[in-house]
C-alpha cells in the first residue's frame, strides 16, 4: 500500500504536510537548497550557518501553501509510492480549491497610460490575472517594465467588486508607493469604476488612519508595528 501524505490548509500562507518520519526527512531534503553565493557569506564562513534554506519545517509540519504543486511533484516522482490525502479545513477549505474566474469585466475597463493613451492588457498580464484569481493566491514573477502595476490594478477591480473589505498593497520602498499610486492615477483617468481618491498612501510622515480608502499602499516598515486589529479591515 502507498504511504499517505496528508495535506491541510492552515491559512492562506501555510499548509500542514504530515506523514511518517522517514517521509518527512525526504520532504525536508526535497525542500532544502543552498543559497547562491553562500560560501562567501559571513555566517557560513563563521560556521554558524550551513548555507542552506529549509522551506519545510518537520517539527511544525508547516510548508508554504504556494508550494503545493511541488508536494505533488514529490509524491508522484518515479520510485516513490506515496498517496496524497487532502484534509478539509472548515474555514480555509481544501488546499487545491480553485475557482473559474469570469474575466469579461476587463473588456469594459477604460484604461490609459501616463500619457493619456488608451491601453489594453497583454496576453501574459491576462494569464497572470487568471492564475491569481483561479488559485485565490499566487507568486507571480514579472520582469521590470512588464506592467506589474496594471496586473495589480485589474486584480483590485475584481477584488473590490467581489469583497466587502479593503485591499492592502505592500511594496518595498516609499518611492514604489508613489510610483504605484501614480500608475493607478493614470490607469483610472477615464475609468469611472475606480476612484483614485479612495487610494491612500501610508509611509513615514503620512497618517495611518484609514476611514474612507478602499485601497492602501504602504511599505512593511511603515505598518508592521500596528496592532493586529488594524489589519482586520483587509480581506
Amino acid at each position: 500500500m502507498p504511504t499517505k501524505i496528508t495535506v491541510k490548509k492552515k491559512n492562506h500562507a501555510m499548509m500542514i504536510v504530515d506523514s511518517e518520519p522517514s517521509v518527512l526527512n525526504e520532504l525536508t531534503d526535497f525542500f532544502t537548497f543552498y543559497v547562491p553565493g553562500y560560501k562567501f557569506m559571513p555566517a557560513y564562513k563563521n560556521k554558524v550557518w550551513d548555507g542552506k534554506i529549509r522551506l519545510y519545517n518537520s517539527q511544525t509540519r508547516e510548508l508554504y501553501a504556494g508550494l503545493y504543486a511541488y508536494v505533488k511533484e514529490f509524491a508522484n516522482a518515479e520510485g516513490r509510492d506515496y498517496e496524497l490525502e487532502l484534509e478539509h479545513d472548515a474555514y480555509y477549505g481544501y488546499i487545491d480549491e480553485q475557482t473559474d474566474p469570469d474575466l469579461s469585466f476587463i473588456d469594459d475597463l477604460v484604461l490609459n497610460d501616463n500619457k493619456g493613451d488608451s491601453i489594453k492588457p497583454r496576453d501574459y498580464q491576462l494569464k497572470a490575472i487568471d492564475y491569481a484569481l483561479r488559485n485565490k493566491r499566487g507568486m507571480l514573477i514579472s520582469p521590470t517594465a512588464s506592467g506589474k502595476s496594471l496586473i495589480i490594478y485589474i486584480l483590485l477591480h475584481w477584488y473590490l467588486s467581489n469583497n466587502n473589505k479593503r485591499a492592502l498593497i505592500i511594496v518595498p520602498t516609499t518611492s514604489l508607493v508613489e510610483q504605484m499610486y501614480s500608475d493607478f492615477a493614470a490607469y483610472s483617468q477615464n475609468d469611472k469604476s475606480f476612484n483614485i481618491d479612495e487610494v491612500q498612501r501610508i509611509y513615514s510622515g503620512m497618517p495611518k488612519k484609514s476611514e474612507m480608502p478602499s485601497v492602501i499602499i504602504s511599505t512593511w516598515q511603515s505598518i508592521y508595528k500596528l496592532p493586529g486589529a488594524w489589519f482586520e479591515q483587509f480581506g
